[in-house]
């Protein structure tokens, strides 16, 4: 998502509250919202003028549903540039004029990647989902950790993780970096809507001793560079499980 007015780049990285944030971005982005089906495909103003949709909104059309994430169904276009809901900042970076993407204020949102995985994994885009062990540890060695979205190809060895972005919001203070992102951008703040919600226990539940390490290892960026760590919930004491609802 691309503003040159407003002078933002926001890097989408899957289950990490994108799409509410990109709902509240929208109206101020150069972006055009693209919905899942073809007959459902909002024109930009220039096709009343006879002109053709995007190059990208025509190959999203063509796009099976399995490949859209999130509840919204939607993706998104830009009428200049070849970029995707979900593009790392190295294609905004391949594909904007040099100048512009060095001054675009960077931000992106992260989250803990333990409750991340398990999210994707109950992502509502998949339909009803049981847990099946093997089938999360094939889809997590897949799982592109949030630290190579904001990579660049040219990045000496070493370089700090998200040293490219501005402001890296985190989905556990999300309404407060929100805010501060508001403030930056001058724009109004509005509360963030629920989007693309999954239904599960809380992370912990699904994760024994291996896959655990697994995490830690394969998102070990994000982990270092931000101190998640792997919780269980406090257990509740038999009284507080007890009490009136109002009171939980």
């Amino acid at each position: 998502m691309i503003s040159e007015q407003r002078n933002f780049l926001f890097v989408h990285i899957p289950k990490t509250a994108g799409n509410s944030i990109q709902n509240i971005l929208l109206p101020f982005a150069d972006d055009q919202l693209i919905k899942a089906f073809p007959q459902e495909i909002a024109p930009p103003p220039a096709q009343s003028q006879g002109d053709a949709l995007p190059a990208y909104a025509q190959k999203f059309a063509a796009r099976p549903m399995g490949e859209l994430d999130g509840f919204d169904r939607f993706g998104l276009a830009h009428p200049v540039y070849n970029l995707r809901k979900h593009s790392p900042l190295r294609d905004y970076q391949r594909e904007l004029p040099a100048a512009l993407f060095q001054r675009l204020f960077k931000t992106t949102c992260v989250r803990n990647p333990w409750e991340r995985l398990i999210s994707m994994y109950f992502s509502p885009h998949r339909g009803p989902v049981t847990w099946d062990r093997a089938r999360f540890l094939k889809m997590a060695n897949k799982i592109a950790s949030a630290a190579s979205f904001v990579e660049l190809p040219d990045d000496p060895p070493g370089q700090a993780p998200f040293s490219h972005v501005n402001l890296v919001m985190r989905q556990e203070r999300l309404d407060a970096d929100f805010r501060q992102l508001c403030e930056r951008l001058d724009i109004p703040y509005q509360e963030l809507p629920v989007r693309n919600k999954s239904s599960h226990e809380h992370y912990s539940v699904y994760y024994d001793d291996e896959l655990v390490a697994l995490v830690r290892d394969r998102f070990r960026a994000d982990v270092e560079a931000f101190g998640y760590e792997f919780e269980r919930p406090a257990r509740r004491s038999f009284l507080a499980r007890w009490l009136p609802f109002g009171r939980r």
